[in-house]
């Protein structure tokens, strides 16, 4: 009886909002659907959500790993604590940069500003992006050959 859609609420208020009115038109009863089904998750079956936030917390720890052999094949060996504030503001440059396609330069810039702040070479920290985003590519190409292979065989 008291259900309320707080992700409905706000997709209505921005598609109201003057320059996206003309362009956003949202399917309010998908929406809700969709939050239905997160509730389902959160409240509805506990264990569901436990194994989300286990894997979640799994790919947040090998991000980190991947940082730190990184900086150590650079000759850099960082505390555990610069490692996740590092990890914490690429996500942080992730989120307040979403609108740049494939965030060219704001993820550079990111990296590049958290290792000045903490006392690193600004090379350091363009190395790290640029590995990362070699690793991007190379997950993304295999993935398009393994689609190629796939629908080659049909």
């Amino acid at each position: 009886a008291f259900r309320i859609y707080p992700i409905g609420a706000i997709v209505a208020a921005v598609a109201r909002l003057p320059l996206v009115r003309s362009r956003l038109h949202p399917n309010m009863e998908r929406v809700q659907h969709t939050e239905d089904l997160l509730l389902l998750v959160l409240r509805g079956q506990p264990g569901r959500l436990v194994a989300i936030i286990g894997a979640e917390l799994v790919g947040h720890s090998l991000l980190v790993l991947e940082l730190f052999l990184i900086l150590k094949s650079m000759g850099l060996s960082l505390p555990v604590l610069h490692l996740l504030s590092i990890e914490a503001a690429a996500k942080l440059a992730r989120l307040a940069f979403f609108f740049i396609p494939t965030q060219i330069g704001a993820a550079e810039a990111a990296y590049v500003a958290v290792f000045n702040t903490l006392g690193l070479a600004a090379a350091a920290g363009f190395a790290v992006s640029f590995v990362r985003r070699l690793r991007s590519l190379l997950a993304t190409g295999l993935g398009l050959i393994c689609f190629w292979l796939r629908t080659a065989e049909r």
